[in-house]
């Protein structure tokens, strides 16, 4: 009885290793390696769909966060542009040596 619990116990561990592999992988990608992927195992029909699936899914996640960053991006450079010269608007008029104010109408 022992040694069929003994044996047991090796087969599950041994037929979750792929899953305990993708949790490892997974767990990298989370620690701050956002385009990683989950490699696929030759021969493990049922690994593979999951592998594909995960791969799938972070991928759109992936494209979904450099969307996120580009619009961001896009949306604070105008601004940023904008606050600067608002500020140069507000800053006096002072004339460069030699120069008079009709120059700097010119």
């Amino acid at each position: 009885m022992a040694l069929t619990g003994w044996r047991m116990r090796g087969i599950v561990t041994a037929t979750l290793r792929p899953v305990r592999r993708i949790c490892d992988h997974l767990d990298e990608i989370n620690e701050g390696h956002p385009e990683g992927r989950i490699p696929e195992c030759p021969g493990r029909q049922e690994i593979n769909r999951l592998a594909h699936g995960i791969n799938s899914a972070l991928e759109r996640s992936w494209k979904a966060y450099r969307f996120a960053s580009d619009v961001s991006h896009e949306l604070r450079s105008p601004r940023a542009a904008l606050r600067v010269q608002i500020e140069e608007a507000r800053l006096p008029a002072v004339d460069p040596p030699g120069e008079t104010g009709e120059m700097r109408s010119v």
